[in-house]
């Protein structure tokens, strides 16, 4: 085996190691979520696409998960 291919194969597999984090993957799916989001922006939609859109980002939003979050752990308690 060649040094470069040795470096191949542990780069990919580095990237498997990375992919099995439940955390890594959320936030990979936040990343392409909000990719999207700016894609459509640039977009022109009629208003009631743009709600949607809007409605779209408040349900999907970090800041709408941490709320669940937090009231979850009220729940908890």
């Amino acid at each position: 085996m060649t040094v470069t291919y040795v470096k191949q194969i542990m780069h990919e597999m580095k990237i498997g190691i990375l992919l099995a984090s439940p955390t890594l993957r959320s936030r990979l799916r936040r990343k392409r979520i909000n990719d999207f989001f700016t894609q459509y922006d640039q977009l022109s939609l009629t208003p009631q696409d743009k709600g949607y859109l809007e409605l779209a980002k408040k349900v999907l939003s970090s800041e709408n998960r941490e709320s669940k979050k937090q009231s979850r752990s009220r729940l908890s308690k």
